[in-house]
C-alpha cells in the first residue's frame, strides 16, 4: 500500500479506535455491508475516489447513498474514508474490510486478552479444519452457491465460535472477494493476531525482575496504554542494565546497551 493510502488508513483506524465505546457487532456487520455494496459497484468506487471531487463532495455523496442504511457511527466512518485520499480504488475498498475486522476485534477486546485470544483461536481453528477436510474445501469452493446457502454453511461451521468470529467467518464465506474463503480467514486472523500482540508487553532485562518490580512495571504500562497488558519477561544479560520493552511495533529502550548504541549513532552522524 502506497504511503498516501497508508496514512489515510491509519487515520480512519484511529477514528474507529476512538469510537470504541459506541461500537457493537452490528457496526462490524454494517461496515462489511458497505464493503460488499462498494465492492460490487465499480461506478460507485470511481465516484467515491474521484480526485476531481473535493473530499467534502465525496463525503456528501457517501451520506446520500448510505444515510439511513447504517448507524451514525458507521456513516461517520464511511464519510471519513470517502473524504480521504487513496492511491487506488482497491486500497479504498480494502479499507472497509480492515475496519470491519477491527470493529469485531475491538468488541472482542472488551473481554480483555481472553476475548481477543478466543477470536484468534476460533479463526485458526476454521483455517486448520478447512485446510485438512477435503469435503469442506470443496463446499467452500462452490462459487455457484447462492448467498443463503453460503450463510447456512457459515452458520454451521461457526456454531461453537464466539460472536465476533461468527461475523468474520460469515463475511469470508459469503463474500470471499475473489479469494478462497480460507485465504481470507487467514488474512483476518493476521489482523487479529496483530491486535492480540498489543495486549502483550515483551520485557527484556539484564537481570530477572522481582515480583515488586513486575507489579510496578505492570501498573506503569497500564497507565501508559490505558489497558491491562500481559508481561512476557525474559532475561538478556547483554543489555547490561535497564530494560527494553516492546508492545506491538513500539519499542521503549532504556537499557544501557540501547543508550550506548544511540550514542554511537549520534557520534557517527
Amino acid at each position: 500500500m502506497a504511503s498516501v493510502s497508508s496514512e489515510s488508513l491509519a487515520a480512519v483506524r484511529t477514528l474507529l479506535e476512538r469510537s470504541v465505546g459506541s461500537l457493537t457487532l452490528d457496526s462490524a456487520k454494517e461496515l462489511f455491508g458497505v464493503l460488499n455494496v462498494i465492492d460490487e459497484n465499480a461506478g460507485l468506487q470511481r465516484a467515491l475516489t474521484d480526485p476531481a471531487r473535493e473530499g467534502s463532495e465525496r463525503a456528501e455523496l457517501a451520506a446520500r447513498i448510505f444515510g439511513g442504511q447504517v448507524s451514525d457511527l458507521v456513516l461517520t466512518l464511511v464519510q471519513a474514508v470517502a473524504s480521504s485520499r487513496w492511491s487506488s480504488a482497491r486500497d479504498f475498498v480494502d479499507t472497509f474490510e480492515t475496519l470491519g475486522v477491527d470493529a469485531a476485534a475491538l468488541v472482542a477486546e472488551r473481554d480483555g486478552e481472553a476475548g481477543i485470544a478466543r477470536l484468534e483461536n476460533d479463526l485458526f481453528a476454521f483455517v486448520n479444519t478447512a485446510s485438512t477436510n477435503h469435503d469442506l474445501s470443496a463446499a467452500l469452493g462452490l462459487v455457484t452457491a447462492d448467498g443463503e446457502s453460503r450463510r447456512a454453511l457459515a452458520a454451521n461451521l461457526s456454531r461453537n465460535a464466539s460472536e465476533p468470529a461468527k461475523i468474520l467467518l460469515e463475511q469470508a464465506i459469503t463474500h470471499p472477494r475473489g479469494l478462497k474463503p480460507v485465504v481470507l480467514v487467514e488474512r483476518f486472523s493476521q489482523f487479529v493476531a496483530a491486535r492480540h500482540n498489543l495486549w502483550i508487553a515483551h520485557v527484556e532485562t539484564s537481570q530477572e525482575l522481582t515480583p515488586e518490580q513486575s507489579q510496578r512495571l505492570a501498573e506503569a504500562l497500564k497507565r501508559m496504554y490505558g489497558r491491562e497488558l500481559k508481561i512476557n519477561a525474559t532475561t538478556l544479560p547483554s543489555l547490561i542494565g535497564g530494560a527494553r520493552i516492546t508492545v506491538g511495533n513500539e519499542v521503549i529502550d532504556s537499557s544501557t546497551l540501547g543508550r550506548v548504541n544511540h550514542l554511537k549513532q549520534r557520534l557517527a552522524s
